[in-house]
């Protein structure tokens, strides 16, 4: 390759660990993961199952729309449940991971050009900042939900109506409610947020490696043009080839791997994500909410769409990566080459023909064309929820 450099230095590279590791969704064997682990779990089941005891203790004069915030919060956690449970119960294949990402994936032997360290360099430097923006978003976006409660509603009134097995009639139950509240919506903001940055995380490094093994493809042509005997360029083309097919199946057992990790959650994305929208949509634009309440439905459903537009965003980059990886192959004028190098070229060609596509179980792509099939879900389920509650 042209332009060599000292060797990449990837130990410092992002894996998403600090979130993770506070959020409790990566399981260590010391007392205090342990038992991260446990009270955010604890939490989130917590918070979905007093959410269905507020809507089965719902009296009859209480308004649809309490009904419908209650649903939307009932899919929220129990999502958010399943995909940090998944994540501890996958622990080891996040070490894995983050092992893979600290060696930086494939050793060319000091032979990366400045434009492929400076592609992997960009990328973790795109991952931070993806990774404090976001978490600025959905902190904003809590706290102004949050707040709406002792700022805008009626005294001794929760900004959520979440279940407690006590009345709220004085300060000191009020403040208990509201601190107990804080603990359970910090825990969903938080997994949730830790969940999808760690596929930002794991994404981003897939996108960097194969764009890597793509400027690497590239150069083969370049080597069969050198001015050097035939015999030396035949060996450094095959050495290049041979390089190029190990890196492509660390990328393509990685890649498998990461889809193992993320089926559960991505296959839960896809079928609540409708729902979410739709009741966040339906309290939105009812007549009964009022300003406050809108405001901070607002600022969570920024959040929520964060989730959705990065799952499938990201998904369409990786397959479109995967098709580039094909046709930069396929384009090498390996027609010109000996058959010997034909033959080598082979099985790089039969590599790239693996399409890099995330799915939930195979079930859901996510795609552009998955966030349309979400968005028309969503738009679906609104109208009937419209019907259901009699135009209101």
């Amino acid at each position: 390759m042209v332009g060599k450099v000292t060797k990449l230095d990837s130990q410092n590279f992002f894996t998403c660990r600090p979130h993770l590791e506070y959020e409790g969704c990566v399981l260590e064997k010391s007392g205090r993961h342990i038992f991260m682990t446990v009270i955010r779990l604890y939490f989130l089941a917590a918070g979905w199952i007093q959410y269905i005891f507020a809507i089965f203790t719902m009296s009859k004069d209480e308004s649809v729309i309490k009904a419908v915030e209650c649903l939307h919060w009932v899919i929220v956690f129990v999502s958010v449940f399943i995909m940090s449970l998944n994540s501890v119960l996958y622990s080891k294949k996040y070490k894995k991971f983050e092992a893979i990402i600290k060696s930086g994936f494939y050793d060319y032997g000091g032979e990366m050009s400045e434009k492929q360290i400076n592609i992997v360099k960009d990328i973790d430097g795109i991952i931070r900042r993806v990774m404090l923006w976001t978490s600025i978003t959905f902190a904003w976006g809590l706290f102004a939900s949050y707040l709406k409660g002792p700022l805008f509603m009626e005294k001794f009134t929760l900004p959520f109506p979440l279940w407690f097995p006590w009345k709220i009639q004085d300060w000191t139950s009020y403040v208990i409610s509201m601190i107990y509240l804080f603990l359970v919506c910090e825990t969903m903001v938080g997994s949730s947020a830790a969940n999808c940055l760690l596929f930002v995380t794991l994404c981003g490094h897939l996108d960097a490696q194969i764009r890597v093994l793509i400027e690497a493809v590239r150069g083969i042509d370049g080597l069969a043009q050198e001015d050097i005997p035939s015999l030396e360029r035949h060996k450094r083309i095959s050495r290049r080839i041979k390089s190029c097919v190990e890196h492509q199946l660390i990328i393509i057992d990685y890649f498998v791997e990461v889809q193992k990790y993320y089926n559960w959650p991505l296959l839960v994305t896809a079928f609540s994500m409708g729902i979410i929208l739709c009741t966040l949509g339906y309290i939105v634009i009812n007549p009964e909410s009022t300003m406050p309440h809108i405001a901070s439905f607002v600022f969570i459903l920024i959040p929520e769409m964060i989730i959705a537009v990065f799952y499938c965003s990201l998904g369409q980059r990786i397959a479109d990566m995967s098709s580039e990886l094909s046709d930069t192959v396929y384009r090498l004028e390996w027609y010109s080459m000996p058959v010997s190098i034909q033959r080598d070229l082979l099985l790089l060609m039969v590599g790239s023909r693996k399409h890099y596509q995330f799915t939930g179980f195979n079930l859901h792509q996510f795609s552009f064309k998955g966030l349309s099939e979400i968005f028309q879900a969503s738009f679906t389920y609104f109208n009937m929820l419209v019907a259901l509650s009699g135009g209101k």
